[in-house]
């Protein structure tokens, strides 16, 4: 059964083509790769195309037994605009594709989910993993075995490692906590060792948005991800819209190494992270949790205002700008 993997690179060559090294060497064959680069200029297409030539090798990785050695090349790609991606009708193992603008991680991914809808596949799978990531050969073979012995599952999330410390969790998914509007990340620096300890699975609101597990069929009824968010919260509101139908996990025995922040762009990150943080938190309020409105915006208050006692003076100036824009 066909295994989709997406994979969006932002200015970030070097991560994407230590990822892919690694999802190439899964246990499971039968993948198509698609990576959509969203850099504003072609810095990254070319290098990722004389990666998949032969012409460009990864320079060093933490996870040299899942990187090394690389796999042979050069290896069968397309090198697509969108609107050619669209059309055409073959596939080969990677297809990398131009975007025509960066309008956010969700846009980038619907880019590829548009056309897995329209071709109407059934039995296969989808795989939103972050370009920051290392996967295990295992990790895509164990999130297929998983989710078949569990059909009430809509979206499956994994349990990512910290990639410089790969004995603690970075996260196993997310809780949304609706009088403040904000989330917090489940096991978040917890050991493997006590992830092994744990009685039972711990419950999640939403996966980890590093790496997204779901079938064809559940990707039919969950429909493409919400573009006006922009960064963050659109697993959670993706969530919302199967949870009539459809729980959501993450399974404990698929591993993604994860170094966070990184797909953003490692100078932009900090920013990034607050306005949309923020702002996403105020969207996602005002279509699901419209009870608690008052209380969100006083936490997008505090929030704000931790920033000017924190001497972030332009920080907040900044802030408050992307609060009111957003509010007109």
């Amino acid at each position: 059964m066909k295994v989709t993997v997406l994979i969006i690179n932002y200015k970030n060559w070097h991560d994407t083509i230590e990822c892919l090294e690694s999802v190439f060497k899964s246990n499971h064959k039968d993948l198509e790769v698609i990576v959509v680069d969203n850099s504003p200029d072609n810095t990254s297409i070319q290098k990722l195309e004389e990666w998949a030539k032969g012409a460009l090798n990864v320079n060093q990785s933490l996870f040299p037994e899942l990187v090394f050695p690389e796999i042979a090349k050069p290896l069968d790609c397309f090198l697509l605009s969108e609107e050619e991606f669209y059309t055409s009708q073959t596939t080969k193992p990677l297809t990398i594709i131009k975007a025509k603008n960066n309008n956010g991680f969700a846009a980038a991914n619907n880019i590829a989910l548009k056309k897995k809808l329209q071709l109407n596949k059934t039995g296969e799978f989808v795989f939103l993993l972050n370009n920051d990531t290392v996967i295990p050969p295992d990790t895509i073979t164990n999130l297929i075995k998983n989710i078949k012995k569990e059909p009430k599952i809509g979206l499956a999330g994994c349990t990512l490692l910290e990639y410089n410390n790969s004995t603690k969790i970075q996260s196993v998914g997310g809780v949304y906590s609706p009088f403040f509007g904000i989330t917090k990340q489940v096991l978040e620096g917890v050991s493997l060792e006590g992830l092994k300890a744990l009685k039972s699975k711990i419950k999640i609101d939403y996966p980890a948005g590093a790496a997204m597990f779901l079938s064809t069929e559940v990707l039919r009824t969950l429909g493409l991800l919400n573009e006006e968010y922009f960064l963050y919260f659109e697993e959670l509101d993706w969530v919302k819209k199967g949870e009539s139908q459809y729980q959501t996990t993450y399974f404990d025995d698929c591993f993604v190494y994860h170094k966070g922040g990184e797909s953003i762009g490692s100078n932009e990150k900090s920013y990034l992270s607050d306005k949309y943080s923020i702002i996403n938190r105020i969207n996602f309020a005002k279509t699901h949790n419209k009870k608690f409105l008052a209380t969100v915006y006083l936490g997008v208050f505090l929030a704000i205002f931790k920033r000017f006692l924190a001497l972030k003076f332009n920080r907040g100036f900044c802030l408050i700008k992307d609060f009111m824009k957003n509010e007109n």
